[in-house]
């Protein structure tokens, strides 16, 4: 799909891997933009940095911004009440939030906040929005993770989230095959501000081991504008699943070749998850 003179719904818009990815649409692809997230400051910065670097160079794209929490059903209704007279050509579904912590310490609460947020804001606004892009003949691309295919220890709620985001995504597909192209993105761990972000939505400690997740994620994270383009690239070609690097290929081909010896190593991955006090 060609994407110049688009217009593109991006949730998640203010964080590392959106404001990457709204840049490259808005100023490279000549998109326009319909930025949501729950943080107006960072929209509002987004917006006006956007507008400022085109220069005047193509006054016929556009940027609007809604705040809204995708945790809140209602609001979803709302948002997608004030956008129903539009068209819309490429619903991209990256915002999220992650939890990492065993299972049995986990409260129902935030269990069901990450739920909420990573997998059923996906189904709801794919629901709200998909009569817009049968109609554009148009595009769906929902951002999972490594963690939906390979599930490992110690980030339970998370695993479930985007395990559910490969499952939709997968049977969307097949359901909507030459009408909407529809894309899962697994990546692996992104050197963005997610941990702490999520940190500060769920009202968790700052002592909590996520901060050690947090450190080794900025550490050992792909960069934001690896899966911007990823994205991009996903768009334009239309592909199924998108996978991260080498290390999870080779990771997802061994859980369905050589499964108990796949189950052993993620065992040790979580035990030294454990020494090094990431949950």
């Amino acid at each position: 799909m060609e994407i110049e003179s688009k217009t593109i719904v991006l949730t998640g818009a203010a964080g590392g891997i959106g404001r990457v990815v709204a840049e490259k649409l808005f100023l490279r692809e000549k998109a326009s933009l319909i930025l949501i997230d729950l943080n107006k400051s960072g929209l509002d910065s987004l917006k006006k940095e956007l507008l400022e670097k085109q220069n005047g160079s193509d006054h016929r794209k556009t940027i609007q911004t809604f705040t809204c929490d995708l945790s809140n059903p209602s609001e979803i209704d709302q948002l997608s009440d004030k956008l129903k007279n539009q068209p819309i050509d490429i619903l991209i579904n990256n915002a999220g939030i992650t939890h990492n912590g065993n299972f049995k310490d986990i409260s129902m609460e935030i269990f069901e906040k990450v739920i909420s947020i990573n997998l059923m804001s996906i189904v709801r606004l794919t629901h709200k929005f998909l009569p817009q892009l049968i109609k554009q003949k148009g595009a769906i691309i929902n951002i999972s993770s490594g963690c939906g295919l390979l599930a490992p220890g110690g980030v339970n709620a998370y695993t479930t989230s985007k395990y559910g985001v490969v499952g939709f995504s997968e049977s969307l597909r097949v359901e909507l095959k030459g009408a909407v192209g529809v894309t899962v993105i697994c990546p692996d761990f992104v050197n963005t501000d997610i941990t702490k972000n999520s940190m500060a939505l769920m009202n968790i400690d700052a002592n909590s081991p996520m901060r050690n997740v947090d450190a080794l994620v900025k550490k050992e994270g792909v960069s934001p504008e690896k899966v911007a383009n990823m994205i991009i690239q996903s768009i334009k070609k239309n592909d199924g699943i998108v996978l991260g690097g080498i290390k999870m290929r080779i990771a997802c081909l061994m859980k369905f070749i050589l499964p108990t010896l796949s189950e052993k190593i993620k065992v040790n991955i979580y035990k030294q998850f454990i020494e090094n006090n990431y949950v």
